[in-house]
């Protein structure tokens, strides 16, 4: 599942939720580091949300434990060189992932 996620209004990272694996990568375009704890909530409370509503009960194939999702960021991404194509790069990331 893909995510698009806002750091305080100000830029926007793609998050790749993969619910199998229990893990999210975040695709961010800036090329200087972010606050890489912008999106601890995001990790810590997926599973309790799934489980809020329904969906291990749905999927027991994934396991329900309420163990944050593990979580990293992809290093070889392409760098915006001004602050307007992060819209343009969030797309080229869903390409690039799903090729």
């Amino acid at each position: 599942m893909y995510v698009p996620l806002n750091i305080r209004d100000h830029h926007w990272v793609l998050g790749m939720i993969d619910l199998r694996e229990r893990k999210v990568i975040f695709y961010d375009s800036n090329p200087k580091p972010t606050n890489r704890d912008a999106f601890s909530a995001l990790w810590i409370m997926l599973p309790y949300m799934l489980k809020q509503y329904g969906f291990f009960k749905q999927r027991p194939d994934i396991p329900s434990t309420m163990n944050p999702f593990a979580h990293s960021y992809a290093e070889r991404t392409p760098k915006q060189d001004n602050g307007y194509v992060v819209v343009y790069l969030n797309f080229k990331y869903i390409k690039y992932v799903m090729s």
